[in-house]
């Protein structure tokens, strides 16, 4: 949605190879994640947490600039704090621990 403000930074073709980089790695921690890799949820966690003070500024101006943007970049952020919630409860680490054990 803010392709002609990315475009203004870098080249379309760049900007469009990050993103395509962004979520082949996210793909890559969601796939071990569900596969019981408990190093997959921790640096999904370390990621988030390093990478959380580094959105808040382009997610502000986004919201100034176009707000549907903006507001679909706060929903993303909650949905990956529940997501976090998730994955560090008891019955999740119980059942990361069974998937280890076999």
């Amino acid at each position: 949605m803010e392709s002609s403000t990315q475009a203004e930074v870098a080249s379309p073709a760049f900007v469009m190879f990050i993103a395509f980089f962004v979520l082949v790695i996210m793909w890559l921690f969601i796939f071990m994640i569900g596969k019981g890799r408990n190093w997959a949820r921790i640096t999904f966690l370390v990621l988030f947490i390093v990478g959380t003070p580094f959105s808040v500024l382009p997610l502000m101006q986004s919201l100034g600039a176009n707000p549907i943007s903006g507001l679909l970049g706060i929903v993303q952020t909650i949905i990956q704090i529940v997501a976090l919630v998730f994955l560090f409860q008891k019955p999740s680490s119980d059942w990361f621990r069974e998937m280890k054990a076999n």
